[in-house]
């Protein structure tokens, strides 16, 4: 396996989370999307996904791909524990989450550790600066699923 794709082997761990921790998943992720002034449509926009994919994960219908969760922490300015905690629950690690990651994951972890304090850590801006160094992006408007 490279390096490069170790954050996104975890898309497949969500087949082993079960259905106790998919459910307090989803409660914990619908009472935070509450908790927010971000509105469904917004959030969608934000992530560049369409609302109804949104939809889908806050209804427990969809699994979420990690660079999903990741850019809904960034996109919300989710504090780094509360970040943890939605990561624990499904028992994923954070990306760098030991400072070995690949440089991927190190760019990742730093927009989801700053992004509780600074409103201009956006996810468009951490795709942005992932595209240019020929990274996959967390989410792709054109179409391309990622996670």
């Amino acid at each position: 396996m490279n390096a490069e794709s170790t954050v996104h082997t975890r898309k497949t761990k969500w087949k082993k989370v079960s259905p106790y921790r998919r459910r307090k998943f989803t409660k914990a992720l619908s009472r935070l999307f509450g908790d927010t002034d971000l509105l469904q449509k917004k959030l969608a926009v934000e992530l560049e996904v369409t609302d109804a994919l949104i939809s889908y994960y806050l209804n427990g219908t969809r699994a979420i791909p990690p660079d999903h969760l990741f850019a809904m922490c960034i996109a919300l300015h989710l504090d780094t524990h509360t970040q943890r905690q939605l990561f624990d629950i499904l028992d994923w690690p954070l990306p760098d989450d030991r400072g070995r990651g690949t440089e991927r994951e190190v760019i990742i972890r730093r927009y989801m550790d700053t992004c509780e304090n600074d409103a201009s850590v956006t996810v468009r801006r951490c795709n942005k600066e992932l595209r240019k160094k020929n990274m996959t992006p967390l989410t792709d408007k054109r179409g391309k699923r990622n996670g």
